[in-house]
């Protein structure tokens, strides 16, 4: 009689595996179509008619002003989990006890 174990693991095997291919194919087709997106945004010709193009500028400062208090707030929250600034303890965010120095290797 054959163990179920030996049946169940290859059928984890395979789904994991399945599950990885999954996986690669759709950040490969993420990576492709993002590409494609930033290439045609920002490195393309300008596709809009003359009347449009004298109707074009920059964002007024109503819209430049929050997006800059954003990026503010962004480093300084990325500024607070340093763990030089709780002298070489883990930051508060780093979801773990140990920080990447401390881990045993055996």
């Amino acid at each position: 009689m054959r163990s179920s174990r030996g049946v169940r693991a290859r059928n984890d095997a395979a789904r994991v595996a399945r599950l990885l291919g999954l996986g690669l194919a759709t950040a490969l087709l993420t990576a492709f179509y993002m590409t494609r997106l930033m290439l045609y945004t920002f490195h393309g010709p300008n596709r809009t008619g003359e009347e449009e193009r004298r109707h074009l500028s920059e964002a007024p400062w109503i819209m430049t002003a929050p997006l800059l208090v954003l990026g503010v707030l962004s480093l300084a929250g990325g500024l607070l989990n340093v763990p030089e600034l709780y002298h070489g303890k883990p930051g508060c965010c780093t979801g773990s006890s140990r920080s990447a120095g401390q881990v045993r290797r055996s």
